[in-house]
This record gives C-alpha cells, sequence and structure tokens, in this order.
C-alpha cells in the first residue's frame, strides 16, 4: 500500500468549502499582499501583472484562494475589496460568483451515505 506524506495531501481551510493544495497559505499570503498594494498605490499594477500573481490561482486551487479573498471582504478587509476592485468589475463578478457557487451547491444537496448528493431538506431560501 502506498502512502503519502500529510503535507502532500489535498486538505481543506477551516470554513473554505474547496480543496487546498500544498503551498496554498504562501499563495493566499502574496495574492492578499499583492492586492493591497494595488489598493495603496492603484498607478502601481506591477504586484498584480507578475506571474507570481498568476500563479497565486494557477495550483488546482484557485477557487479556494478566491473562495477566502471574497470572504475577507466579507469580513471587512477594505483595502482588500478596492484592491480586488481595482481588477476590474468584472473579476469581482466571477469570484462573487465562485464564491456564491459552493455555498449555493452545499444549501440545496448534502451528502448522503453512499457520497451522493441528495436534495436537502433545508429550503434553498429562508424567507
Amino acid at each position: 500500500m502506498l502512502t503519502m506524506h500529510r503535507r502532500y495531501l489535498p486538505s481543506k481551510t477551516s470554513d473554505n468549502p474547496y480543496t487546498v493544495q500544498p503551498g496554498f497559505s504562501k499563495r493566499l499570503a502574496y495574492a492578499v499582499e499583492a492586492l493591497h498594494r494595488l489598493a495603496s498605490d492603484p498607478d502601481s499594477r506591477a504586484p498584480v501583472q507578475a506571474r507570481s500573481f498568476d500563479s497565486c490561482f494557477a495550483m488546482w486551487d484557485g477557487n479556494a484562494v478566491i473562495w477566502e479573498l471574497v470572504n475577507r471582504v466579507r469580513e471587512g478587509d477594505e483595502l482588500l475589496a478596492q484592491g480586488i476592485a481595482g481588477l476590474g468589475p468584472a473579476v469581482w463578478i466571477d469570484w462573487l460568483n465562485i464564491y456564491q457557487a459552493r455555498t449555493r451547491i452545499e444549501a440545496f444537496a448534502q451528502p448522503s451515505f453512499d457520497g451522493l448528493m441528495k436534495p436537502s431538506d433545508k429550503p434553498l431560501i429562508q424567507w
């Protein structure tokens, strides 16, 4: 039987519904720093135009990075919100869709004992 060292296995952050890969925290930290720098100086786009910024989203867990960035904005990181806005309105719309898509899926379906999805007893929208 093959085994892998734990650091090579994908994992999930506390509330983030997406699976993350090794190095997730460093990529997330770099993305946050680059977006904070963009918000602080909108004329300097170098941090978000660098290949290292692209790499934050290109390691098979880009949705997890996006989810965490949007979650931090929802928790009140105004500077991060300004940085994301500096990328253009289409980026925010796409990122918000990624953030909300997973939430909608989990609200509608829950895993059954055999791993298949079945409709939830909870309504999708509560009035």
